[in-house]
């Protein structure tokens, strides 16, 4: 058992869209690391909720590949069967009032047979137009309705609204059928351990944490590269993009951890403060963002994005801005979560911004507004050299080479 830590309270695990990418790669792992680290209850089920129609075993022998497929450390084979033990499966649309009377009457029996009581988790690994829907459905069925002593979860992922008034709206749903202590939005990249770690790495390394401020570092650079393409989520990616599936949810959490001032204490709401305030001060409106894809007719869509924001350190200190770098990269190199600091200067220099992308010349590019788009020619996989010259040249102009100084924003 990990030390200091307690096994979570007896229930049932329930994965809306159970069948996905988020469920195989993310959450089944995730699952098996606190079973391996003894944080899993023994009173504990997971029932998987999709469309198509298979039995439990199925279910568990489609789980057993994936585990061994996707697994962040070695399956020990006895503990994956304890767990393998505890899925079942309930099929049916999301929409149809049928499936959550079936889901009910499982959610009994599970609870008889694991004895899990009646404290249960819904996680909408799903595309976010069924998010009200299924939370609609559950408080017509009862199944959100906490009893005495146990207590319903729903948990929200990204991303949460594709716009403000969405967002709101999305909101006014959930909150007309859950309390607000029933609800966890939530953004699976902050279960990364390099992310665990950011605050740890600042806030307590006696060497960096004196300097990690405005008047020593010139920008922060982050930077996500991955090898996992659109793949099977071409349905969710043409609606949601690299921009709300990647830069307002993930990247957006990274720069205010990166940035936030240490917090009053490190409960969950004080560390939200200080995330939020750092939201507040960036300057989107001096932002100038990069858009590259691919123009092959037989390449699949593997979308680039650069964005350069400046973060005023003090509201009232207009001129202390720290700019910093955002790239996400999806299908050109693997993985890599990447958040070099860059220290500034000495005052007697002329500061300037800097950049990681380098490059040479690159045709083809447009200018619109504040965002410019580079069209990448040839069959895929395009170099993520070239890849990142032709953003580059976009961004900062001809001639631009590697860490170059581009002009202060206006």
């Amino acid at each position: 058992m990990a030390t200091g830590l307690r096994p979570a309270p007896p229930c049932t695990f329930v994965i809306f869209g159970a069948a996905g990418d988020l469920t195989k790669r993310k959450l089944l792992p995730a699952l098996y690391n606190l079973k391996a680290a003894g944080l899993l209850p023994r009173r504990f089920a997971i029932v998987g909720v999709t469309r198509k129609e298979k039995t439990h075993e199925e279910f568990r022998e489609e789980q057993t590949k994936d585990i061994h497929e996707f697994a962040t450390q070695r399956i020990d084979e006895a503990l994956w069967d304890e767990l393998r033990g505890c899925l079942y499966y309930q099929a049916g649309e999301f929409t149809d009032p049928a499936t959550y009377t079936k889901l009910e009457a499982l959610l009994k029996e599970v609870s008889t047979t694991h004895g899990t009581g009646d404290n249960v988790l819904f996680y909408l690994a799903t595309p976010p137009e069924f998010f009200g829907e299924i939370v609609k459905r559950l408080g017509e069925t009862g199944l959100s309705r906490q009893g005495a002593g146990a207590w319903r979860h729903v948990v929200v992922e990204k991303p949460f609204g594709h716009d403000l008034e969405s967002a709101r709206a999305l909101n006014a749903e959930l909150s007309r059928v859950l309390e607000e202590n029933q609800i966890f939005r939530i953004d699976h990249y902050l279960g990364k351990e390099t992310v665990q770690n950011i605050m740890v790495f600042r806030f307590a390394n006696g060497f960096l944490e004196p300097v990690w401020n405005r008047n020593y570092v010139d920008h922060v650079q982050i930077t996500v590269a991955e090898t996992v393409g659109v793949e099977d989520r071409g349905n969710y990616y043409d609606k949601a993009g690299v921009v709300r599936d990647m830069m307002q949810n993930h990247m957006l959490q990274l720069l205010a951890l990166v940035a936030m001032e240490p917090p009053t204490s490190f409960q969950a709401e004080a560390v939200r403060d200080e995330r939020v305030k750092v939201l507040v001060v960036i300057g989107f409106k001096k932002s100038l963002s990069v858009l590259a894809r691919w123009t092959s007719k037989t390449a699949r869509v593997a979308p680039f994005w650069a964005l350069t924001l400046p973060v005023v350190c003090h509201p009232n200190w207009p001129s202390a801005e720290q700019r910093n770098y955002e790239v996400p990269d999806n299908e050109v190199i693997n993985q890599i979560l990447s958040i070099p600091r860059h220290y500034a200067s000495t005052p007697t220099v002329v500061q300037h911004c800097a950049t990681s992308l380098s490059g040479t010349v690159s045709k083809g590019s447009k200018k619109g507004g504040g965002l410019r788009i580079v069209e990448l020619h040839g069959e895929r996989p395009i170099p993520r050299d070239r890849l990142v010259r032709s953003v580059q040249t976009a961004q900062f102009g001809e001639g631009a080479q590697r860490n170059a100084h581009p002009p202060q924003l206006a």
